[in-house]
């Protein structure tokens, strides 16, 4: 029997798991749904690609280590990845479908 997964707002342990099996379906939910911004606005701040952030949420696409790592941060954010997490949540906010317009 597989062990319960750990509650959405518990990201280092999410983060842990995708690290250990490759699976950041999970991770990728909670960290949009713990910060509040799209799957854009999770590209724009980890740094890893949208097609990449999408495939894993998917599921169709397992997660390197070293590609996690760009994810690290916002488990466990600073004053300033707090700071920069709330910009982009200001134009990139969770709901969002599709490419930002161009102002």
């Amino acid at each position: 029997m597989d062990p319960t997964p750990p509650p959405a707002a518990d990201l280092p342990a999410l983060y842990r798991a995708a690290v250990e099996t490759g699976d950041a379906a999970e991770l990728v939910r909670a960290l949009c749904q713990v910060h509040g911004v799209s799957l854009r606005g999770l590209a724009e701040l980890t740094g890893v690609h949208y097609q990449t952030l999408y495939e894993w949420q998917r599921g169709e696409r397992g997660a390197r280590a070293h590609t996690l790592r760009d994810v690290a941060l916002l488990t466990k954010p600073t004053k300033t990845v707090r700071r920069r997490i709330e910009e982009v949540k200001s134009r990139l906010p969770a709901g969002i479908k599709g490419r930002p317009r161009k102002d």
